[in-house]
């Protein structure tokens, strides 16, 4: 057989490896993403696909959705967009890389929304893009970028500046890692009130659908962030410069324990900040319990409900409320105020749902350190708040004695005199008068002296309440039982 025909062969043979290939990869791709929405297939209740096109073809797909956002209240038509997904098949999709598929997905804008985006933001093209690439295993990887926006609303004098940005999500079984960069973002209002943030870059690291919460490893930086208002004059008001921030997480037997440290320097009122530092630790966090309370505060946004309606079945028929709505605003408002209270029990709720879930495991939360370092003196603030033995059942009666029994907290803080005399000096103010005013504080008992640093240590602990060893009566709560002392008789 000469070389020609074996190139041939060859050539035959891949390009029907191909072709199977594209074949079995395109019905993969279209049974995933032919009945579900642009977020899957829980995304949220103000998003409703309404129309769903799938159009295949060899090497290729497009899908077409027709979308309306908002929640019906009677009073307002929803939105309606077009989200259309570019679909190339693997192994080679579109032949920029190699994987089961590569998806360009991109918002339609129908002529009336161009001309409001471009009178809003000066472009008629929606300014975002997304490619989702699909591994063979089934992962994925994300990427959103913009160039960036400006808006300068007239009426109400408010000026946006989003400069260029990039995000991306890579999810690989029960892992997902999250990357973002964005080079600037301004606003701006009428009254001269200028928030300016620069060079934002970060990452993440976490599990499952709950990586939001339950992060693993992160890190992220900022170059500036500066906080201008007009009786600052010409000096920003509050200014963060080189902030870097560390997070670790880990979960074993169900509980979550993560520590997060940031540090940067600043400036307040035209004064330089040397240095701040927050660090924060959460230990033994049911998992499952956290996860639920933190859904339990952001499940309403994404809820489409109306008055009396639950999860399970409508108390009101919606085209029924929505007309009574529609003929009476009085009855609109009183609907409005009714689904809000729901709303607000139902998260109350499932809040204590995961509340209960929690304590039984002795959870604590802690701020290790929030320090402020001014003309080389630090101030050091900390405290811890946990639980110890409480149960679920401790819950159900609300506030007693013997709830807050099981609630442990302690705070300390330091301050050291130069600091006092520095702000002094700010205010014009002679270093006489800081010691002259510290001798009424330090009478109370509740703040103690060492050597050039005022300190104050709070213990709160079986129901009793201590500050610098003093038993302080709280509002509901028994009096400390009285110190033995250490001279009394056996």
């Amino acid at each position: 057989m000469n070389t020609p025909t074996k190139a041939g062969i060859a050539l035959a043979v891949a390009a029907l490896g191909w072709a199977g290939g594209t074949a079995y990869t395109g019905n993969r791709v279209m049974t995933e993403l032919k009945d579900v929405g642009p977020f899957g297939k829980d995304g949220p209740a103000f998003v409703k696909v309404v129309d769903n096109k799938y159009e295949k073809t060899f090497t290729g797909a497009v899908r077409t959705m027709q979308i309306e956002l908002g929640c019906p209240d009677g009073q307002t038509k929803p939105a309606h967009v077009t989200w259309q997904d570019t679909i190339s098949h693997g192994p080679l999709p579109g032949f920029k890389g190699v994987g089961a598929a590569r998806i360009e997905s991109k918002l339609i804008l129908d002529d009336e929304a161009r001309k409001a985006m471009k009178a809003a933001i000066g472009t008629d093209e929606f300014p975002f893009t997304m490619t989702t690439v699909v591994g063979f295993g089934g992962g994925t990887s994300t990427t959103v970028q913009s160039p960036g926006i400006r808006m300068n609303d007239a009426k109400t004098g408010m000026q946006l500046t989003l400069e260029p940005l990039e995000g991306k999500v890579d999810r690989s079984g029960d892992k997902v890692n999250v990357s973002y960069k964005i080079n600037g973002y301004r606003v701006a209002d009428k009254n001269g009130v200028q928030i300016d943030i620069q060079g934002i870059t970060g990452s993440s690291k976490g599990q499952g659908n709950n990586w939001w919460a339950l992060a693993t490893e992160g890190d992220a930086k900022m170059t500036l962030m500066t906080m201008r208002m007009p009786q600052a004059g010409d000096k920003p008001a509050f200014q963060l410069k080189d902030l870097v921030l560390k997070q670790t997480g880990s979960i074993s037997n169900e509980l979550y324990t993560a520590e997060t440290t940031m540090t940067g320097a600043g400036e307040a009122g035209g004064h330089k900040l040397d240095a701040v530092k927050v660090k924060a630790t959460m230990k033994n966090m049911h998992a499952p319990s956290y996860v639920k309370m933190m859904e339990s505060l952001f499940k309403p946004l994404s809820e489409c409900k109306l008055p009396g309606q639950t999860a399970a079945a409508p108390a009101i028929a919606p085209d029924a409320a929505a007309s009574e709505a529609a003929a009476d605003p009085s009855v609109a408002a009183a609907a409005q105020a009714e689904a809000a209270q729901a709303a607000s029990k139902e998260m109350l709720t499932s809040m204590m749902t995961g509340l209960q879930g929690m304590v039984v495991h002795n959870p604590e939360f802690s701020l290790d350190e929030l320090s402020v370092t001014f003309e080389g003196s630090t101030a050091k603030l900390a405290y811890s708040v946990g639980t110890q033995g409480m149960t679920a059942a401790d819950l159900q009666g609300g506030f007693s004695p013997a709830l807050m029994n099981k609630v442990k907290v302690s705070a300390k803080a330091e301050v050291p005199v130069a600091l006092l005399k520095s702000i002094a000096k700010i205010k014009n103010q002679p270093p006489e008068a800081v010691e002259a005013g510290l001798g009424q504080i330090l009478a109370s008992g509740y703040v103690s002296r060492d050597g050039d640093v005022l300190k104050a240590n709070l213990v709160f602990d079986k129901g009793v309440a201590k500050v610098n060893g003093k038993p302080v009566p709280l509002p509901g709560m028994p009096p400390a039982a009285p110190e033995e002392s250490a001279s009394a008789p056996q």
